[in-house]
């Protein structure tokens, strides 16, 4: 996910009334609660539950999983569960 999509995530879950946090380059805090971020950002940091979100645009949630390769896919799960 890139940081433009973290960002519309975000956008869309706070439009819905969530109680969203966002992280982005410039960010200084980390607040506890459901926060929106790219893996490349939350690398280093320690969350209790983590959902990935991997969707290429266009692409149905089948076709995307069909994309990840097993090395991409490797690596997220090493992101997550550290």
């Amino acid at each position: 996910m890139t940081e433009a999509e973290a960002s519309t995530l975000y956008q869309i879950l706070k439009a819905r009334g969530e109680e969203v946090h966002y992280i982005d380059r410039n960010s200084s805090v980390f607040k506890k609660g459901l926060t929106v971020t790219t893996f490349y950002l939350a690398k280093g940091l320690e969350f209790d539950q983590v959902f990935g979100v991997f969707q290429d645009a266009g692409k149905s949630d089948a076709e995307s999983r069909q994309n990840i390769s097993a090395q991409q896919e490797h690596y997220m799960n090493y992101i997550c569960n550290r």
